[in-house]
């Protein structure tokens, strides 16, 4: 059978391309001529069915239940953190600060969002959302997460502090997606959702 190799992620500055498996695998190319760059595949702990966030040359994602950094030039292990419950989509890293290092945000299938110091994985705080993350982003000093059963919710990205939370008519299956400060989000009741940083509606949605 073959091996999925669907999510992918390029390191435009390095020239890499990264490719997650579905088997847990994670290989590099260059992303010039296609030719493998590591010795060996980085092998993770589970199924990979997100593309990595690659910041300062460290490679950040979910597999499994867990979540690992890897060196982007070689795919050695740096650190790894294990979740409650499946990670099943994109870390964020966000400008806030603890111990001085910058925090990666990651939703799990257990139903909390964690913030892991990025330097070595350390739990910096968790929040309960109360069911599966389905999604998440960060803008400004907050972190907005969505979930599968139709609420979108967002934090103080330092600290386990929710600002707000709305309920959709329907599930989430996919992250906000943040532009010039506006969080969008597509819910399975056919709708797309728009919201300000503190869960207001953007004064041009007020205006239509």
């Amino acid at each position: 059978m073959r091996k999925s190799r669907q999510p992918r992620e390029v390191a435009a500055a390095a020239k890499i391309l990264l490719v997650p498996e579905s088997n847990g695998d994670v290989v590099a190319l260059s992303s010039a001529t296609g030719k493998a760059l590591w010795q060996q595949p980085f092998h993770g702990g589970g199924a990979i069915s997100a593309p990595a966030t690659i910041y300062k040359g460290i490679a950040y994602f979910g597999s499994g239940d867990s979540v690992y950094a890897i060196s982007e030039a070689k795919g050695t292990e740096l650190w790894s953190y294990q979740t409650g419950g499946t990670v099943a989509d994109t870390p964020t890293i966000t400008n806030s600060v603890t111990s001085g290092q910058l925090l990666l945000m990651v939703g799990s299938g257990d139903g909390f969002l964690y913030a892991l110091q990025a330097g070595d994985g350390a739990l910096a705080w968790d929040l309960d959302a109360g069911s599966p993350i389905a999604g998440v982003a960060t803008v400004a000093s907050v972190v907005v997460y969505d979930t599968s059963t139709g609420m979108v919710g967002a934090s103080r990205a330092y600290g386990a502090l929710p600002l707000w939370n709305y309920m959709t008519k329907a599930g989430i299956t996919a992250p906000p997606v943040i532009v010039n400060g506006t969080i969008y989000i597509g819910a399975q009741d056919w709708n797309l959702y728009s919201f300000t940083s503190y869960g207001q509606q953007p004064a041009a949605a007020r205006r239509a």
